[in-house]
């Protein structure tokens, strides 16, 4: 059933209420609806924004599994956080200037602002929007960049042609699978992760099939075996063979769980140690390297959710203890060292 002209809420079950947390309305969003998404959720395309408008919160994702078209007058804001995947083409009209972009943004096919007529087609992008385009790009309107993401409409078709990219979390490991339908140039994928949707670090490379594949779906899977605890962002980073790079997409999944720090390799050789948590460090968090006798051998400071220990001479034969301290977390792993 279609509601014309509703305000229409996204469910956690994927479903859409005419209440905000309300009950499956069995109803799907129209191009003249105030549509709010609070959960990720796909909506079939192609669709149109029209008289309506539509609301991205973070940190839910909204797929639009088509083109998607903003008409004259359409009022649309993607916020800090929230993603906007459109598995298609992107058209913002003209007389459309309420358009604001200040999260996530993936664009698989080509991007149109403005289509040459009388009127303004305009576009903000916010300090913390990321976007990615894989097609081509043409600009007949205004775009205000106040992310430092949006290279213009002069970066022509990208070394690849993404057709996906989704993730799923089955018993705290993170599987990530994407496709391209083209790869021109191509090196390699790195998969970046964040807590935020703002400071990605890489967490794993995989490298392209082929350099020069075209009509052929080629797919991609990298496992994240120690999500962070709470929302993780990932997106990725493609390279090509003359080093430029692009960004594709954002996947957002949410890690339950209590806080954990592992040590690995464990045994070790005694020339260094490395341990990593399933969250983010706090300010004046330390870790202590105790001997078997309880004696401190080492406190450091804790800046990353993975960290390495090299020791200039390394650590004899036994048994150690890698203590872990912060103001609402302590934990204690051992490590054996053997030579």
């Amino acid at each position: 059933m279609e509601v014309f002209g509703a305000t229409l809420y996204s469910r956690p079950d994927g479903t859409w209420s005419t209440l905000n947390g309300g009950p499956d309305c069995s109803c799907l969003p129209t191009q003249n609806d105030d549509i709010f998404v609070n959960h990720d959720i796909t909506i079939a395309g192609p669709f149109t924004v029209n008289t309506g408008s539509l609301t991205v919160n973070s940190p839910a994702t909204l797929t639009i599994t088509g083109d998607l078209t903003f008409n004259n007058g359409s009022q649309v804001f993607i916020n800090q956080g929230a993603t906007l995947q459109v598995n298609g083409n992107f058209e913002n009209k003209n007389n459309s200037d309420e358009i604001t972009f200040n999260g996530n943004i993936a664009i698989t096919g080509d991007f149109k602002n403005g289509n040459g007529g009388s009127g303004s087609a305009v576009i903000d992008f916010g300090p913390f929007a990321t976007i990615s385009i894989g097609g081509s790009c043409s600009n007949d309107g205004t775009v205000n960049d106040n992310s430092g993401g949006y290279s213009g409409c002069g970066q022509g078709v990208l070394p690849i042609k993404l057709l996906y990219f989704n993730g799923k979390l089955e018993n705290e490991i993170v599987t990530l699978k994407w496709a391209t339908a083209m790869e021109e140039n191509f090196d390699k994928f790195i998969v970046e992760r964040s807590s935020t949707g703002l400071d990605f670090k890489p967490i794993g490379e995989v490298e392209g099939l082929g350099r020069n594949i075209y009509d052929t779906q080629t797919s991609y899977t990298l496992e994240d075996k120690a999500p962070l605890l709470g929302y993780n962002y990932y997106r990725l980073k493609a390279l090509d063979v003359d080093g430029a790079i692009e960004y594709f997409g954002v996947v957002v999944l949410k890690s339950g769980g209590v806080k954990q720090v592992s040590v690995y390799p464990n045994p070790s050789s005694g020339e260094s140690i490395s341990f990593r948590m399933n969250f983010n460090p706090s300010e004046n968090d330390q870790v202590l390297l105790i001997n078997n006798l309880g004696e401190e051998l080492l406190r450091l400071p804790v800046k990353n959710s993975h960290n390495d220990i090299s020791f200039s001479n390394p650590l004899v034969p036994g048994m150690y203890f890698l203590k872990y301290l912060s103001a609402d977390f302590q934990g204690t792993s051992r490590v054996m060292i053997s030579h």
